[in-house]
């Protein structure tokens, strides 16, 4: 099993621009939120896993402002390969990558903001790869 892959993410509840690495989002309640990760294998938040290693840990944790937890995370498309689970509190999520097949999946973290009351939807992307030779 290969070791974890740490990912951070960083939202705020106003539009960037984009010219700071942040993507704008609609949140649920209808405004613009942004968001940025880092670390995954690209420092962008997106991981990459190498099929028949082993099973592999991808924690996700959402920094900054205390309000934000992490509420759910969706695959895109629906790969059984990949489940979640709550990582110890309400701030990290922990994805498991069975690393069986090749795939290329968008991986959404849902985030609520507890003082808005809504949820934002942050996406990167897992892709498990056949291994160099």
């Amino acid at each position: 099993m290969p070791g974890p892959v740490n990912v951070s993410l960083d939202v705020r509840n106003f539009s960037s621009g984009g010219a700071d690495g942040y993507t704008d989002v609609l949140a649920s309640n209808g405004a613009t939120y942004s968001y940025k990760y880092t670390g995954g294998s690209d420092n962008h938040g997106n991981v990459q896993v190498t099929v028949g290693g082993g099973q592999a840990a991808i924690n996700v944790t959402v920094g900054g402002d205390p309000r934000y937890s992490i509420t759910n995370i969706t695959f895109n498309p629906t790969d059984s390969q990949f489940t979640w689970h709550a990582g110890g509190n309400a701030r990290v999520a922990v994805i498991i990558d069975t690393a069986a097949t090749v795939a290329s999946v968008k991986y959404t973290v849902i985030v609520t903001d507890s003082t808005a009351h809504c949820t934002v939807p942050c996406d990167p992307i897992i892709q498990n790869k056949v291994p160099s030779k």
